[in-house]
């Protein structure tokens, strides 16, 4: 668990390899990037309410993400993410990169058929 951790990191932050199933507990503010690579994470649910800020990427890859992406748009400097499904990756990056859209963003995973991730 990542419970009892800093609430605010100034530079990048890591809880890869630590077999975590929620990122509940996570600094709220993250100067850089934000490595939570190779967990058990399934979904990334609520992730805006606990990551406020990232000043970089989060990457997210190596894990078993099937739903709930969409707060990753919630998420203030966040310029980046990487995640194991490329198509949802580029979806999500084209809308970090863009105007911010979180209802085109979940409008476009839903077309595409990925309408699990395309949850807060």
């Amino acid at each position: 668990s990542l419970n009892d951790g800093p609430s605010t990191v100034s530079d990048g932050y890591s809880c890869s390899n630590n077999l975590l199933t929620s990122l509940e507990g996570a600094p709220s503010k993250v100067g850089e990037n934000f490595y939570c690579n190779f967990n058990r994470l399934t979904s990334l649910h609520n992730i805006h309410k606990h990551i406020k800020h990232v000043g970089g990427y989060i990457v997210a890859s190596s894990n078993l993400i099937k739903s709930h992406v969409l707060g990753l748009l919630l998420i203030d400097g966040l310029k980046k993410v990487f995640l194991d499904n490329k198509q949802v990756q580029k979806i999500i990056n084209k809308h970090l990169s863009g105007g911010r859209d979180v209802f085109a963003c979940q409008e476009e995973l839903i077309e595409n058929g990925f309408e699990d991730f395309a949850q807060l």
